[in-house]
């Protein structure tokens, strides 16, 4: 759970979304290891979707191959920091630069480099081409409908489009059920999606240009 002062961590997530037992499954998750906020009653799209997220994504240092009897002087940590829609990056992450730099252990020496800052985004879905490219999705699925998950709100791209064409409607659709392993190793695609997600484009161009 995020604890960063500055940093609001009690939003909730409304919309649909994995529940605990299913999120373990499609994590790998091993019997015996709890699920962060689990105690407290909070789902995994509360804290992975509608809350601040920190994550470490790359950690450099000695490697246990390498390992010698000596104290290791030096270590380097890329660090994540998702936010919310409605939260300004930049605000966030000074206040995530405040409490690493107020919290070093033992007066040791901190280094830290920002890296690029990505708003988050959050979809009006009522529009009317929305609308088409919802009901084109269910079709093509065979589905009597479709569900907001909370997915997405962190690509930067989003915002960059909507500050150039403020009046229009945005919708991101593809392949990224669990099993599809999206930017890990051995991340592959169902043959059956790929033709399901295709014919609903088809659908959703042939609608648009009626």
């Amino acid at each position: 759970l995020v604890a960063v002062d500055g940093l609001d961590s009690d939003a909730r997530w409304e919309g649909r979304g994995p529940d605990a037992a299913t999120f373990r499954r499609d994590a790998g998750i091993l019997d015996g290891v709890d699920l962060l906020g689990e105690a407290r009653g909070l789902n995994p799209n509360d804290l992975t979707v509608a809350r601040p997220s920190i994550t470490v994504t790359g950690l450099d240092s000695l490697s246990v191959a390498d390992a010698v009897n000596a104290v290791v002087a030096r270590a380097a940590a890329h660090v994540s920091l998702r936010v919310p829609p409605g939260m300004d990056a930049k605000v966030a992450q000074d206040a995530l630069i405040a409490h690493l730099e107020t919290h070093v252990p033992q007066h040791a020496k901190l280094t830290i480099e920002r890296d690029t800052l990505a708003s988050p985004f959050l979809a009006d879905i009522t529009g009317p081409a929305l609308a088409r490219l919802t009901a084109s999705l269910a079709d093509a699925y065979g589905a009597e409908s479709t569900a907001e998950i909370g997915s997405g709100g962190s690509i930067p791209l989003c915002n960059a489009l909507l500050s150039h064409f403020p009046d229009a409607e945005l919708g991101l659709f593809g392949i990224e059920e669990p099993a599809c392993r999206i930017h890990s190793a051995d991340e592959s695609v169902s043959p059956d999606e790929i033709h399901a997600i295709g014919t609903a484009e088809l659908l959703f161009l042939a609608r648009s240009a009626e």
